[in-house]
């Protein structure tokens, strides 16, 4: 990987974190609705959907650098249990404290009582959000940990493609599919979209105005369909295939599911314009600014 296309993921990964930060603090429980705007617009579910395809660019550029399963899996475990751990103890601790001082503050909407046993056992196999043979669960007040579940998912079926041959790569894979379910299904090619950023090769004929204009047309792009109204628009689509059945019922987080591989196309766009960018610059030493952005995205979850 280039020294500026590392970069600029990280740069990225500090601003796609920031957003779901402030996008959740927005909620009016949080901040007494002073900054609802940023809930009206959106942009913490954006954000992690240009997550989604971040993962899938360093995943797959992750998976040729561990060469083998066993190493892919002890890797990728390794980083989501240090998270998930971690925050399932505390979601338990301050559930606890936070339920018995000021119950009316756990509303069933944002809060899901189960048994501890339960919430560990979901928690740490990253079935919360799976929906093959089981029910969704909401783990305490932690609605956020959605996403290492679905992550967890494409890592599985991502790491079984890679890795795996004949027989028991089809076996497993179609286990896997009934196992994850279609809500991560369905925003599984959106982490697909990363990955073969990652495996596009520049062509000799590529000029470096053409990738300009695709690093910037991709921004451009999903400014302008936001502005537009096509994410209402989408889910509107959506909600028609869906019934008479409830699209939120149905597909969970994937609910802007075509919204959501809209983004990840005009993110992919971008990212692909920027890595043959960084490709024909030669590395150089990286100054405090730069340290600052690694420091600030490495406090995210995705890391390399």
């Amino acid at each position: 990987m280039s020294q500026g296309f590392s970069i600029w993921l990280d740069v990225l990964r500090a601003a796609a974190a920031i957003t779901v930060l402030f996008g959740h603090m927005a909620h009016i429980r949080f901040t007494r609705g002073d900054y609802y705007v940023l809930r009206e617009i959106n942009i913490a579910s954006d954000a992690v959907i240009v997550f989604f395809v971040l993962s899938g660019v360093v995943i797959a550029y992750t998976a040729k650098r561990d060469g083998t399963l066993e190493r892919f899996a002890f890797n990728r475990l390794t980083r989501l249990w240090s998270v998930v751990l971690a925050a399932l103890v505390l979601t338990v601790l301050f559930d606890a404290i936070g339920t018995a001082v000021r119950p009316d503050a756990y509303p069933a909407r944002f809060y899901n009582s189960v048994p501890v046993s339960e919430m560990f056992l979901r928690g740490l196999t990253f079935t919360n959000e799976w929906q093959g043979f089981w029910d969704r669960v909401r783990l305490g007040t932690n609605g956020p940990l959605w996403s290492l579940s679905y992550e967890a998912g494409f890592y599985m079926l991502f790491g079984v493609v890679v890795f795996l041959r004949g027989a028991l790569r089809w076996v497993l894979l179609a286990l896997l599919v009934l196992l994850v379910g279609l809500p991560i299904l369905a925003l599984l090619p959106a982490w697909l979209m990363g990955v073969l950023v990652w495996h596009s090769r520049r062509t000799e004929q590529a000029s470096r105005a053409t990738d300009v204009a695709r690093a910037i047309l991709g921004i451009v792009l999903l400014i302008g369909l936001k502005v537009a109204g096509l994410p209402q628009l989408l889910t509107d689509v959506t909600t028609q295939w869906l019934a008479p059945l409830n699209h939120h019922a149905v597909l969970g987080y994937s609910d802007e599911v075509l919204w959501n591989l809209v983004i990840a196309f005009c993110v992919a766009l971008h990212l692909a314009g920027v890595k043959n960018m960084a490709d024909r610059r030669a590395p150089r030493p990286e100054g405090i600014s730069v340290r600052s952005v690694r420091w600030i995205a490495g406090a995210s979850f995705l890391s390399m």
